[in-house]
C-alpha cells in the first residue's frame, strides 16, 4: 500500500528516504547478515535448506521487480534497487554457495568419515562466508546513504551498478579462476585432515592458526556433545521457570505489563532487576562447565556428568561468577552502547577466566595477564571471536528459523487453553528455545577464545620453543 501511494505521488522510490540514514544502515546490516547467516547454516540439512531459502528470496526479489515493471517503472526501479542490490543479492547468492559447500561434506564425504568430511567442508564454507560480510556491510552503506538520492543522474547510477558487478565477477570468479589455472589454489583447497586422523585436541603448546582452533572446536563438540545437550536442556528448563516467575513479578507503573512471546525481560534489568541475578547464575554455570570440559579435552581425560556437576562447588566457580557479573553488567547500559561494548570486552573476560583457572590466580590478576598476552595477538583473538560468533549465531538462527515457528503454530492451532495459560505455554516454549540455544552455542565461543591462551603465551614467552632448543641433540 505504501509503495502504491508513493507511485501515485510520483515518487515510487520514496521508501528509501523514509528513515534516518544511520538507523537505516544498522537495521539493513543486521537484516542482511541474518539472512546470509541463515542461508549459510541451513546447508547443514544436506544443502536442501540453503536451496529452499535461495528460491524463496529469488521469488521475492522477482515479484518486487515485476511489481514495478507492470506499472511501467522498470528503468527507474532497476537503477534504484540494483544500485545496492548488485552487491547485496550477489553476497546472498555467495552465502548460498557457502551453504552448499557446507552441505556437500555431509552428502558426499568421499573417503572421509561423514563427521570429519563435514568438519572440512564447514571450514571451507566458512571462509567463503566470512569473505562476504564486508560486502553486505558496504551494500547497506550504499542503500542507506546513496540509494535515497533517487534524483541522481541515471548515468551515475548505472556506472555504480556496473562497477559493483565488475568487482563481484572479478574478485569471486575471474581472479580465483586465474589462480586455479596456474595451480596456485591446489595447496589452499587441499584438506588439512587425513582420513585416519584421530579426533583429539593436541599440541596445546603450539602456536595455532584460527583455522586450527576452528577444527579443535569440532573435536570439542564431538567429545562432549551429549554433556552439552544435557546441560543445555537442564538449564533451559530451570531458567525458563525462573524467567516466567520473574516476568510475573516485573513492575511497570504507567501501563499493565504484558510479556508476549519473545518479550520476556531477559536483559531488561530495569523492568525486572532480579533477572540480572538469574543471568549471572546462568552464565556462571556455562562459563565454568565449558572451561572444565575444555581442560578435560586438553588433558585427554574422561569426565562423567556427575563429576562435572560436582565441580560447581569448587573455588573456581567464583572466577566464572566474576566474569559473568562483568559481562551481564553491560546490559544495564543503553542497548546501542551494550551492542558496542559487549563484543569488545567479551573476548577479554573469557580469556581472563581461562587464565585465572589455568594459572590458579584471581580474575583481577588474570585481567592484567590478559592485557600482556593480547599485546602480541589482539587482532587474532578478535578475528577468532567474531568468526566463532558467526558460527554460534548461525546455530541460534536455526532454532529461530521457520521450522521452530511451524511447530509453535501447530500448537496454537490445535490447543486452546483458557485465560493466559496458552500465552504462558508459548512463552515457556520460546524461552526454553532461547536458553537452550545459548547453552549449546556459548561453550564453543568460550572454549575457542580460551584455547588462544596457549598460542598467545608461546608467542610472548616461547617457553615450548626454548624447551625444544634445550632438548635438541640430547635425545635420540
Amino acid at each position: 500500500d505504501m509503495t502504491i501511494e508513493n507511485i501515485e505521488n510520483n515518487d515510487p522510490m520514496a521508501v528509501y528516504k523514509s528513515m534516518n540514514g544511520v538507523e537505516m544502515f544498522l537495521g539493513i546490516t543486521i537484516n542482511n547478515l541474518r539472512v546470509a547467516f541463515q542461508t549459510f547454516v541451513m546447508g547443514i540439512f544436506m544443502a536442501i535448506g540453503t536451496l529452499a531459502i535461495m528460491v524463496y528470496n529469488g521469488i521475492m526479489v522477482g515479484t518486487f521487480q515485476y511489481f514495478f515493471i507492470e506499472r511501467g517503472l522498470f528503468w527507474e526501479s532497476f537503477l534504484t534497487i540494483w544500485l545496492h542490490g548488485t552487491l547485496e543479492i550477489s553476497a546472498i547468492i555467495l552465502a548460498g554457495a557457502s551453504g552448499i559447500v557446507l552441505g556437500k561434506g555431509l552428502v558426499f564425504p568421499g573417503s572421509y568419515p561423514r563427521l570429519q568430511s563435514l568438519q572440512i567442508s564447514a571450514a571451507q564454507g566458512l571462509k567463503l562466508f566470512i569473505g562476504i560480510v564486508p560486502i553486505l556491510i558496504f551494500a547497506a552503506i550504499i542503500e542507506s546513504f546513496m540509494t535515497r538520492f533517487t534524483e541522481a543522474p541515471d548515468a551515475l547510477k548505472a556506472a555504480l551498478i556496473v562497477m559493483s558487478l565488475f568487482f563481484i565477477v572479478y574478485y569471486f570468479f575471474w581472479y580465483p579462476y586465474s589462480l586455479a589455472k596456474r595451480g596456485a589454489l591446489l595447496e589452499e583447497l587441499k584438506p588439512e585432515l587425513s582420513p585416519k586422523s584421530s579426533f583429539a585436541i593436541v599440541a596445546n603448546h603450539r602456536i595455532k592458526s584460527i583455522g586450527e582452533v576452528f577444527k579443535d572446536m569440532f573435536v570439542y563438540y564431538k567429545q562432549h556433545l551429549k554433556k552439552l545437550l544435557g546441560m543445555a536442556a537442564i538449564l533451559g528448563v530451570f531458567f525458563t521457570l525462573i524467567a516466567l516467575f520473574l516476568a510475573n513479578m516485573a513492575v511497570q507503573t504507567d501501563t499493565i505489563v504484558y510479556f508476549g512471546v519473545d518479550k520476556l525481560p531477559y536483559f531488561d534489568f530495569a523492568l525486572a532487576p532480579l533477572m540480572f541475578v538469574s543471568n549471572i547464575m546462568f552464565l556462571t554455570i556455562v562459563i565454568h562447565l565449558s572451561i572444565k570440559l575444555l581442560v578435560a579435552s586438553l588433558d585427554h581425560t574422561r569426565i562423567n556428568t556427575g563429576s562435572l556437576l560436582k565441580t560447581l562447588t569448587h573455588r573456581n566457580v567464583t572466577i566464572a561468577m566474576g566474569a559473568s557479573v562483568l559481562l551481564n553488567a553491560t546490559f544495564w547500559l543503553p542497548p546501542v552502547v551494550t551492542g558496542l561494548v559487549l563484543p569488545i570486552i567479551a573476548p577479554i573476560v573469557i580469556l581472563a577466566s581461562f587464565i585465572a583457572h589455568q594459572e590458579r590466580d584471581t580474575l583481577l590478576n588474570a585481567l592484567m595477564r590478559c592485557k600482556e598476552l593480547l599485546s602480541v595477538g589482539t587482532g587474532k583473538v578478535y578475528l577468532l571471536f567474531f568468526g566463532l560468533l558467526i558460527l554460534t549465531g548461525s546455530f541460534v538462527l536455526l532454532l529461530e528459523s521457520p521450522l521452530a515457528d511451524f511447530y509453535q503454530d501447530i500448537f496454537e492451532w490445535n490447543f486452546d487453553y483458557p485465560g493466559t495459560l496458552k500465552q504462558r505455554i508459548l512463552q515457556a516454549f520460546d524461552s526454553f528455545k532461547f536458553i537452550f540455544s545459548l547453552g549449546v552455542t556459548l561453550p564453543i565461543l568460550i572454549a575457542g577464545v580460551s584455547l588462544m591462551y596457549y598460542s598467545l603465551r608461546e608467542v610472548l614467552e616461547a617457553n615450548y620453543l626454548n624447551l625444544r632448543i634445550d632438548q635438541f641433540g640430547t635425545s635420540k
